[in-house]
């Protein structure tokens, strides 16, 4: 004898049916989404803004690490 659940008993509990309630009224949002992010892909614009993303926070990162070594040249005056 296995002792497997049955995929619709753990679906049919109650804090799954209100996650899954949850996710079909999200599913119109999400529809909308990945047809602009097509739309996007289509164009060459995700490619691009990946690039600018990570371009970003690179940025950010130095910037950080800038005001951390500011902080610790302030912090020994």
């Amino acid at each position: 004898m296995s002792l497997t659940k049955d995929p619709i008993e753990e679906l049919l509990k109650p804090e799954n049916l209100s996650r899954l309630s949850k996710l079909l009224d999200a599913l119109p949002v999400i529809e909308k989404v990945t047809d602009k992010f097509v739309e996007m892909d289509r164009k060459g614009q995700v490619d691009m803004m990946m690039s600018l993303f990570d371009q970003t926070i690179s940025i950010i990162d130095a910037v950080q690490k800038a005001d951390l070594i500011n902080a610790i040249i302030s912090f020994g005056m």
